[in-house]
């Protein structure tokens, strides 16, 4: 029983919590409050790609298509998904490739963060603009909940998200906040 503890904990400290949902359905900001209130690095996956590439997600599927996209943050997910006991906001379609899924499966506590599409923001989202948000939605919903361990409804104020997801991850892993 002892031991099961200890490894309960050492595994709650080291799997990441990753986030995937809808373009602007608040991965990032509440992503930003879980990394402060576990005391955890954020990994957000747009800000790596333009770390690396020196573009943003729009800039890359607008001059190099979708697909050159895909495979941009195919490699970043691949690699940050190896992290342990960081919060990852992903790309609004992370989960169209199998391999993302796979990568984030593997060492993370995958949350859908599901919010109204009435209120995703457009701006800077050329996918969404393009297809239409109920389009994209209707491609997307089913990966999202079968690549998820919880669905969490971004219907309240961030802190209280970000609290619910916390509570689900201790129920997950059986480690409490200290």
């Amino acid at each position: 029983e002892i031991v099961e503890d200890i490894i309960k904990k050492i595994y709650g400290e080291k799997q990441n919590i990753a986030l995937i949902g809808m373009p602007s359905c608040g991965k990032t900001t509440i992503g930003k409050i879980l990394a402060e209130k576990l005391n955890r690095p954020i990994v957000d996956i747009d800000d790596e790609i333009f770390s690396v590439r020196k573009r943003s997600a729009s800039e890359i599927i607008l001059t190099d298509g979708e697909e050159a996209f895909r495979q941009i943050e195919k490699q970043i997910v691949a690699e940050k998904a190896t992290k342990f006991g960081v919060i990852i906001a992903t790309g609004g379609g992370s989960v169209l490739l199998k391999e993302n899924v796979a990568a984030l499966k593997q060492n993370s506590f995958v949350v859908y963060l599901e919010r109204d599409l009435a209120l995703l923001d457009l701006n800077d989202r050329p996918l969404s603009i393009k297809n239409g948000v109920n389009a994209l939605y209707e491609q997307r919903k089913d990966k999202y909940v079968e690549a998820c361990d919880k669905k969490v409804k971004n219907d309240k104020s961030p802190n209280d998200v970000a609290e619910e997801i916390i509570r689900l991850y201790e129920e997950n892993t059986g480690n409490k906040r200290t």
